[in-house]
């Protein structure tokens, strides 16, 4: 298992060649100045 911090609430955790996102506020964000394009597979 590998957990990734990016900061302010946002983090990445993979297991077993599988990747999990976390950011509760990142589309639809004003003030995200940046756009993520990850290949979701999956929006929970």
């Amino acid at each position: 298992m590998k957990i990734t911090f990016y900061g302010q609430n946002s983090l990445s955790i993979e297991v077993a060649g599988k990747h999990i996102i976390v950011d509760p506020f990142i589309s639809g964000n004003p003030l995200s100045k940046d756009k993520v394009n990850i290949g979701t597979r999956l929006i929970l």
